[in-house]
């Protein structure tokens, strides 16, 4: 393909990037997707639908499925994993991508604005809840650095760089008592699978907990503190997946009551 094919192939279209989160599924804990029509509110003389793609994958990076749902001008999705229409065989935790595409005359918008190459991003939430009362309202972190969506398979992985994470710790500390735990989700956004070392710190004994994982694209795996582990704790792994793929982490005390927060 040359310079000048390429210029005119991507004026003719617009990349897509969806993001990734994960679900909890188990009949106790669940999970809703909420997503607002962003094309309406960036262009509001024009009346933007847009296509919301949900797709759902296993803890291993399985795809379970997918459904497609239209959001109206201004409008929003707000829908449980449970109500998606998506078996999960059992599933009780894996990752939600969300992908949203945009009427033609909203490409022509971003087409005729942008100084370069126009692209999407489909950052949404997650709500957490369960049946005594805990919930926690988590955005997306990072985008599926997977593919390109709106571009043929060989085009999005020449267009989609990839770019591996380094080393992360938190900023922040948790403090423990006896009564509760902590428990990291590692995600992984790319295309290759992950392999790292994950390290939960104890501050005031330096005492470290260290679990070496591999991690399939699209997958997710859990890192808890052991029993008995208690103080001040952070964590820290060895590698992400991407440069922004910082791990989910939730609290929970003894009756199960959570919280969750990302980074």
């Amino acid at each position: 393909m040359n310079g000048r094919m390429g210029l005119n192939f991507t004026r003719r279209v617009v990349p897509r990037l969806a993001y990734r989160h994960i679900f909890f599924e188990d009949g106790t804990r669940h999970s809703m997707v909420h997503v607002q029509n962003p094309f309406s509110f960036f262009d509001p003389w024009g009346d933007h639908s847009a296509v919301a793609i949900v797709e759902l994958c296993d803890r291993m990076g399985r795809r379970l499925g997918k459904e497609r749902f239209e959001i109206p001008a201004y409008g929003c999705l707000a829908i449980d994993v449970r109500d998606l229409g998506i078996s999960l065989n059992g599933q009780t935790l894996g990752t939600v991508a969300l992908d949203l595409a945009p009427p033609r005359d909203y490409g022509r918008y971003l087409q005729r604005i942008a100084t370069g190459v126009p692209r999407i991003a489909s950052p949404f939430w997650v709500r957490f809840f369960d049946e005594q009362g805990s919930q926690a309202f988590v955005h997306s972190i990072e985008a599926d650095r997977e593919r390109f969506r709106g571009l043929p398979p060989l085009v999005d992985r020449l267009a989609l760089r990839q770019i591996p994470g380094g080393p992360w710790e938190s900023n922040r500390t948790i403090p423990l008592s006896r009564e509760t735990t902590a428990t990291a989700f590692i995600v992984n956004h790319s295309r290759t699978s992950l392999e790292s070392v994950c390290i939960w710190s104890e501050i005031s004994s330096g005492s470290e907990v260290r679990t070496s994982l591999k991690v399939r694209p699209r997958g997710v795996e859990v890192v808890s503190t052991p029993a008995g582990m208690t103080g001040s704790v952070y964590f820290s792994t060895t590698r992400l997946s991407t440069p922004n793929a910082k791990p989910y982490v939730l609290v929970e005390n003894s009756d199960r009551m959570f919280a969750l927060t990302h980074g």
